[in-house]
């Protein structure tokens, strides 16, 4: 693939709204995804809307209590916190017909004595973590609401909760303005990160390697080393601190949401560009990307639609394409690498011929450094080692590395600005022309509808006049044939009187 041909695609790469939704929320203040085809959503309201992909319904579940956090554990189970200190269970029916409940049982467990704030769920849906005003954090099992453990060292409420991708750690942060990590078999602080950086955590999310990625109060976004906890990286993203964000599959970018600033950007965590920015006139509070489960369950990839709350309780599903720009991203590097150092070409398979080999076949593992290396360019990973063979890599020479390997195909990217505002008048244009352009088919239907009857009454009509005239005719006939017999009879009468006369004046 030449360069120059992977640049100007990039150029052209922009997420494309690919559905609109109304679960029916009035403000979307948390979403969340089954990993496979229901998402749920919470507003301002005393209530979860729960859409179901597979049969386009949306189905509401009503509570007595505020909400503050929503998670699916597996596919079906919904797990929902609440300012009153309880947590409830709820298992939702495959069916979700209108006239049939879509919960099949659901159980409330009263996990603090004080509002619950945060709320996670391990990645195999087994366990989940809560934190509220009380400043513990509580371990639960999910099935029978079994407490396994309590982590005390904050100083203040706990804010924020998520677990790592083993689902063996989590991180909390609290108004303490400290982040903390735990591990969940010794119930000990691994970790703590200095409460002086960024004034607090706003939000939390691990990267699959094991780094943090924080938004702070300070409107900044820090990633910070999986073992060091050194921040390896900060960004300035918006002027008001980051409400959420979300994490994409591969681990480089994240959604962010800021609803002073009425936006949502997926952040490039390389470099920290905004790639795109979804600007909206109100507060976006969350923004989602629909990560498949592992492993999936259907054969349609949900990992790069990135779902964004809109005006009139809308929810917009924007197809980001992040794969293709990682693939692309990928075959540029090879193609750079085998352009820039010529005698890769006799060390490996030609780049044309790449698409024709597979994965395994096209990345062979270094026992030495266990870090995937091409083929093409054996050589130039003598000359350029990526891990030292006696060390670890560390979190600033993968953050490094990666930066090296991100070539022209995202460097060249232009940052995108998407309003929603216009797309929502543009989608109401639509509509409106939509149901214009059905009115007027109606309209037209039914003239021709009514033409065709009174065509067809006219046809009726004639054809009963010409039954009348028919039988007119055949009645004059009739007459005609009586009035001749009549006649015929009259004049054969008088012959006979006639005669009569004639015979009675000749015997005379």
């Amino acid at each position: 693939m030449d360069p120059k041909q992977g640049q100007s695609r990039q150029h052209e790469w922009e997420p494309q709204l690919e559905l609109t939704i109304t679960p029916g929320s009035n403000g979307v203040s948390f979403m969340a995804w089954n990993g496979a085809n229901r998402i749920a959503v919470c507003g301002r309201e005393r209530d979860v809307h729960v859409h179901d992909f597979d049969v386009t319904l949306n189905r509401r579940i009503s509570f007595v209590n505020d909400i503050s956090e929503v998670r699916f554990a597996k596919r079906d189970l919904l797990v929902i916190s609440a300012l009153s200190g309880e947590v409830s269970i709820l298992k939702l029916k495959k069916d979700f017909s209108r006239n049939v409940n879509p919960v099949q049982f659901q159980r409330h467990l009263l996990a603090h004595n004080a509002p619950v704030f945060a709320l996670d769920v391990d990645s195999c849906g087994d366990t989940f973590i809560s934190g509220g005003a009380d400043k513990v954090v509580k371990l639960w099992t999910v099935s029978g609401q079994k407490l396994l453990g309590q982590f005390r060292k904050h100083n203040n409420a706990v804010r924020h909760l998520t677990y790592t991708s083993d689902g063996l750690c989590f991180a909390s942060a609290g108004d303490d303005r400290e982040i903390i990590e735990w591990d969940i078999r010794s119930q000990n602080p691994i970790s703590a990160i200095a409460n002086h950086c960024g004034g607090g955590a706003s939000s939390l999310g691990f990267l699959p390697e094991g780094h943090l990625v924080v938004g702070h109060r300070d409107n900044n976004l820090r990633v910070f080393d999986a073992r060091t906890k050194k921040v390896l990286a900060t960004y300035r993203v918006y002027d008001n601190p980051i409400r959420s964000l979300s994490l994409h599959t591969s681990g480089q970018f994240v959604a962010t949401s800021c609803p002073e600033d009425q936006c949502v950007s997926i952040i490039d965590l390389l470099n920290g560009v905004p790639l795109t920015t979804f600007t909206i006139k109100m507060p976006v509070k969350q923004a989602l990307f629909l990560s498949p489960c592992d492993p999936p369950v259907n054969d349609f990839d949900t990992s790069d639609l990135l779902c964004v709350p809109g005006r009139g309780r809308k929810l917009n599903i924007f197809n980001c394409d992040l794969t293709r720009l990682l693939e692309d991203e990928e075959r540029m590097s090879q193609s750079h690498q085998m352009s820039s150092y010529p005698e890769c070409a006799n060390a490996g398979v030609p780049v044309a011929d790449e698409k024709e080999k597979t994965a395994d076949e096209r990345d062979v593992v270094d026992t030495n450094n266990k870090h995937p290396v091409s083929k093409a360019s054996g050589d130039l990973a003598e000359r350029v080692p990526l891990e030292s063979n006696n060390r670890v890599e560390s979190g600033a020479e993968m953050m490094a590395r990666r930066t090296r390997r991100m070539t022209l195909a995202r460097r060249t990217i232009k940052p995108r600005r998407i309003s929603l505002d216009d797309l929502h008048e543009e989608q109401e244009r639509q509509e409106s022309t939509t149901r214009s352009k059905e009115l007027q088919e109606e309209v037209v239907n039914e003239a021709a509808a009514i033409r065709q009857a009174e065509s067809a009454l006219l046809n009726k009509l004639i054809g009963q006049i010409a039954d009348m005239s028919d039988r007119m005719d055949r009645l004059e006939i009739m007459i005609t044939n009586r009035f001749n017999e009549l006649a015929h009879g009259i004049a054969s009468l008088e012959g006979r009187c006639l005669k009569a006369n004639a015979n009675e004046s000749s015997i005379e």
